[in-house]
């Protein structure tokens, strides 16, 4: 998908913005996120600020879809690719286009459900113009009346406004077969995801991302710890430039994802690094929650990887999951390992 700012121009509510507006709408739009949550319910009532957010934020967020799906067995892919995608707070269609885009538009029935109706035209817009064949999407300010179908319920950072609760009773609601919340890599958050966990895990669902386990977080043990995951992402040079006029760092954005889903496929995998906790001589170092739910730091040796592999390592993001042969348990806390793959 073409996300250069002259490709998205065209189809902002406001496409005559000039550079020097979109950066001081912009700039109006980060105070809002950062130092006036008050106000979050206002800022998609105007036009200028709604073409602003889907120009930066709607380019800078689409790659973070493609970063957890990436993560999934494939035969659990396949499964979510066929069913009926619903994105809850879906502004100006970030994720459809998104999930759109990672499946190269061979996707089943696409909702977008959003309360703003500036927003809804937003998508509107997006989807007459981004879309490259004919999918059905319906954009809707309620939840639609679904059937049987298999579904995919997507919540990109809503359930972080909207409450856990509500989040529940949607859920409830539309019985989706697969969930996927994403929300910021805040302690604050972290703790409404564990709620959101303990609910999901009690109603029959599993957790294929980031840990699998049913145990309590081990991280708990130690009062304020708290794990989450970041990505990495260099964007088209025009966003990296907006990026860089509005000082707002883009290429490296932490977040806390989770996917849920009723169907069972086979997980490979040993453990989720959690924090990265530096490199050695000799090797590379990293907190991880192993399958068994148990907290480890794990010793990679540098000798077992070739020269792209450290590169990979020293860029490598928070919350991949790992496969891996323990060669030494080195003491109660630490393991000497192998990776198999990753």
């Amino acid at each position: 998908m073409d996300l250069s700012t002259d490709h998205l121009q065209n189809v902002l509510l406001c496409p005559e913005l000039r550079e020097h507006e979109l950066i001081r709408f912009l700039k109006r739009l980060n105070e809002i996120f950062t130092l006036e949550r008050q106000s979050l319910e206002a800022y998609p009532e105007s036009h200028e600020l709604v073409s602003a957010y889907t120009m930066f934020y709607m380019s800078t967020n689409i790659p973070k879809l493609s970063f957890i799906l990436d993560k999934l067995p494939n035969d659990l892919k396949e499964k979510m690719k066929a069913s009926t995608f619903i994105d809850i707070g879906t502004g100006p269609g970030t994720y459809l286009w998104a999930w759109y885009d990672y499946f190269e538009g061979e996707v089943g029935k696409l909702y977008g459900i959003d309360r703003s109706s500036l927003m809804l035209e937003q998508a509107r817009v997006c989807a007459d113009k981004l879309f490259s064949k004919k999918v059905p999407v319906t954009l809707t300010p309620s939840l639609p009346p679904l059937g049987n179908e298999a579904k995919t319920l997507f919540f990109g950072h809503s359930l972080d406004e909207m409450g856990i609760q509500e989040g529940l009773k949607m859920i409830e609601r539309l019985n989706p077969d697969h969930i996927i919340a994403l929300g910021p890599g805040t302690s604050d958050y972290f703790k409404s995801a564990l709620d959101l966990r303990g609910r999901l895990l009690d109603q029959g669902f599993d957790l294929h991302y980031p840990c699998t386990h049913t145990k309590a977080c081990p991280l708990l043990k130690r009062e304020g710890d708290w794990c989450h995951q970041i990505f990495h992402h260099v964007h088209d040079p025009s966003v990296e430039r907006l990026s860089q006029l509005i000082e707002r760092d883009r290429r490296t954005m932490p977040l806390i994802a989770q996917v849920y889903s009723k169907v069972k496929v086979e997980k490979q995998f040993s453990g989720t690094m959690v924090r990265f906790l530096g490199e050695t001589k000799f090797s590379f170092e990293m907190q991880v929650c192993l399958e068994s739910g148990e907290e480890k730091k794990i010793e990679v040796l540098k000798k077992d990887l070739d020269k792209e592999q450290i590169k990979k390592w020293r860029k490598t993001d928070v919350g991949i999951q790992l496969e891996f042969e323990i060669l030494k348990q080195v003491n109660a806390q630490t393991l000497r390992v192998r990776l198999t793959s990753s």
